[in-house]
């Protein structure tokens, strides 16, 4: 019995490591802390477990979670909905299949993995754009994954300051979030008939789902979700239903479109996909990698307009199949406040170079390679000092990175900030880092931040990436390394600590060159030109 509970519990730990993005190190050290603590079951161990590991989770995928809190689950198949969690779908119906399922979890796994195998042997159902025979009435539904009130990220605020842009322009904006959302999160408690929700002015409509979006195959939960948005659109008198990633959000709005006579856009904002195959090694040769892939073409295709982040995410669409016509890039832009930002003067006796991050600290950002770059300038004499501002799955890593190279008093961990707090940072600091590494996501999707450090007048230091350079040109060479090239910028800094005031120059050059091509005044009139030429070209058809 001693041997079988040492390896659920070795198991449990993997499990569990692979759903939160957490290094294995410390699951295992949260894991067994509960269970010598505690002294109790192993199944409560893991239900105490999956609290803790919940607030450092990445958000996404709650499916395994809810499986993991079934009291029998770990006796019960445990390797079918481990393999179908690692992406491994083949395997997880090899397992499954010849399970005698009593555990509901067990057959609702098996029933997602039957799906998406049929889906990778025959290709999605891929449908025409919606027809529609309104011209654009102003009105506009936003279909969101997420929103502000409970994620404080990114995504939260590009879709604010699309919701304003939007208003500028006088667009009158509605938006909801997916199916079951916010009841389908661990964290956080609401009350059943809580319909809407409030985040910066702009209100959300929420549907209720009990079943927390795991009663079954995802295609029926996809149709529900296209359902309701019909009823939703239909109640604003909207003609544009514009979707927000993921590939959930975009054809359950596609369907909606085409169930009203009515436009949909599809907003590309991320692949997350890929950001998972950062997180997780080897996911990226999965099938159920392969299928995410598949349905986001599937998605975008099945749209009247595609909008990207970037270039290179255009040209990727593109590459597989999107026709070049539909898409538009409308970029992340700036905040007018950081461009009220003003730095603060340094006392001439002052001479830390101060650096900053500000955003998840992920392992594809490369905090830590700034932190070696570091490490190998201060034994030479040099002044300098980084403040993080973020946290994220990796932060743990970065910490034990400081503890091991002694720079635990050049490195400032401050947390998760505020919005206003961030421009108080933009002010103290001489460098911005966005260094990030090379890799599928890194070459195609771009972080909100860059935009809004130069916008500040803070110089950026970026890696030599294609959403980084298109933001702020490939003629600013001595804001631009190699990716991974820890020697590059240790060199790097050297030179811009000793030209401070040709940095400065720099720095509003690029502020200028920002301002002017990614501002959300711009990006408000992209979108209006969008949903007012879909609407006439759906007329025609």
């Amino acid at each position: 019995m001693c041997q079988k509970r040492l390896e659920l519990s070795s198991y449990a730990i993997e499990l569990l490591s692979w759903q939160g993005g957490i290094r294995p190190s410390m699951v295992k050290e949260i894991f067994f802390s509960v269970l010598s603590i505690m002294r109790i079951s192993l199944q409560k161990t893991i239900n105490k477990a999956i609290e803790k590991l919940f607030k450092s989770a990445i958000d996404g995928n709650r499916f395994v979670l809810l499986l993991l809190r079934s009291s029998a689950f770990l006796w019960r198949a445990p390797m079918g909905v481990f393999e179908f969690r690692r992406g491994n779908i083949s395997a997880s119906l090899r397992y499954l299949e010849n399970a005698k399922l009593h555990v509901n979890a067990s057959r609702l796994c098996l029933t997602r993995a039957l799906e998406i195998q049929k889906v990778l042997d025959s290709g999605p159902q891929c449908s025409k754009p919606p027809v529609g025979s309104k011209p654009f009435n102003g009105k506009v539904l936003l279909s969101c994954h997420s929103n502000g009130h409970f994620h404080k990220n990114g995504y939260a605020i590009r879709t604010s300051q699309i919701a304003n842009a939007l208003a500028d322009q006088g667009i009158e904006v509605f938006a909801c979030t997916r199916l079951g959302y916010p009841w389908d999160l661990f964290d956080v408690e609401i009350e059943v008939g809580a319909e809407y929700t409030i985040y910066e002015h702009l209100k959300y409509k929420h549907f209720y789902d009990p079943r927390k979006r795991i009663s079954g195959p995802e295609s029926e939960y996809i149709n529900e979700y296209a359902d309701l948005l019909a009823q939703e659109a239909a109640l604003r008198g909207v003609t544009v239903i514009h979707a927000h990633s993921s590939y959930v959000n975009g054809l359950a709005a596609c369907m909606a479109a085409k169930k009203i006579g009515i436009v949909a856009v599809y907003e590309m904002r991320g692949l997350w996909h890929l950001s998972r195959a950062v997180k997780e090694p080897g996911y990226s040769a999965t099938e159920h990698f392969r299928y995410c892939q598949s349905m986001e073409l599937t998605a975008a295709k099945s749209a009247n307009k595609v909008i990207t982040l970037s270039s290179a995410m255009r040209d990727w669409c593109v590459e597989h199949g999107i026709d070049f016509a539909k898409i538009t890039v409308v970029p992340n832009a700036i905040d007018k406040k950081y461009t009220e930002t003003k730095k603060v003067v340094k006392a001439e006796e002052e001479n830390t170079f101060r650096i900053g991050f500000i955003g998840s600290v992920t392992e594809y950002e490369g905090v830590d390679d700034v932190i070696k770059a570091i490490s190998q300038l201060t034994p030479r004499g040099y002044d300098i000092s980084l403040t993080i501002a973020g946290d994220g799955y990796y932060l743990p890593e970065v910490k034990k990175l400081c503890r091991s190279l002694g720079l635990e008093s050049r490195v400032n961990f401050v947390g998760r900030i505020s919005r206003d707090k961030v421009s108080e940072l933009y002010k103290n600091i001489d460098l911005a880092v966005v260094l990030r590494k090379n890799s599928p996501l890194t070459r195609l999707v771009p972080p909100l931040k860059l935009a809004e450090s130069i916008c500040a007048g803070v110089p950026t230091l970026i890696t030599n990436l294609p959403p980084l350079t298109e933001v702020t040109g490939s003629d600013i060479s001595q804001l631009i390394v190699e990716p991974g090239d820890i020697e590059g910028i240790a060199v790097r800094l050297i030179t811009l600590m000793e030209n401070r005031k040709n940095l400065t120059e720099i720095a509003q050059q690029l502020q200028q060159r920002v301002e002017f091509h990614y501002n959300w005044s711009a990006n408000g009139k992209l979108y209006n030109g969008i949903y007012t030429e879909s609407c006439l070209a759906a007329s025609k058809h």
